[in-house]
């Protein structure tokens, strides 16, 4: 439709040939400019919030390998505050509380993580790490089936289905 309407404008700020209307093409001309640097600046604001975002996890993320926990954990809450449905940003959140060893406060994060994409399979698999922390075995094999639903390819995966299906045999 964007595009109906855009030559539509077009259409109107250049006219028909010996039939000129220089107030309504001028008008329409106007209109097209605003518009299109309008849409412009849209696209380029809404890049930017998101190259911001992947920048600050990414920062967090090199805090975590520094072992520097509350400067990452402070960068990621402000990725959180430019952009509060930032999947990585609560994916590493849920990465320090684990650390910190707050599986509660992690499978918090990681859940956000899955609502805000629900295609994020190690936010799946770490979820059901956590479950298996905090005793909740046959919600750790929901996650890890869906882990495995959607990258049946990683063995680890693989290898804790297995190890949540013995133990559940055991008990």
């Amino acid at each position: 439709i964007g595009g109906l309407i855009g030559g539509f404008l077009a259409a109107a700020a250049v006219g028909l040939p010996k039939n000129r209307k220089w107030l309504y093409q001028l008008a329409a001309a106007a209109v097209l400019i605003a518009g299109s640097a309008a849409m412009i600046l849209y696209g380029f604001k809404n890049q930017a919030d998101r190259n911001h975002d992947l920048m600050l996890s990414s920062l967090a993320q090199e805090y975590m390998e520094a072992e520097e926990n509350e400067k990452a954990e402070t960068v990621l809450m402000k990725a959180i505050s430019v952009n509060a449905d930032s999947p990585n940003a609560y994916f590493l959140l849920g990465n320090l509380k684990i650390d910190q060893e707050d599986y509660e406060k992690a499978q918090e994060y990681y859940l956000q993580t899955i609502e805000s994409s629900p295609q994020f399979h190690q936010a799946h698999y770490n979820l059901a790490l956590t479950y298996l922390q905090l005793g909740e075995i046959e919600k750790a094999q929901e996650q890890v089936d869906l882990a495995i639903e959607i990258a049946p390819s990683e063995s680890s995966y693989q290898d804790l289905k297995i190890e949540i299906a013995n133990w559940l045999k055991e008990h």
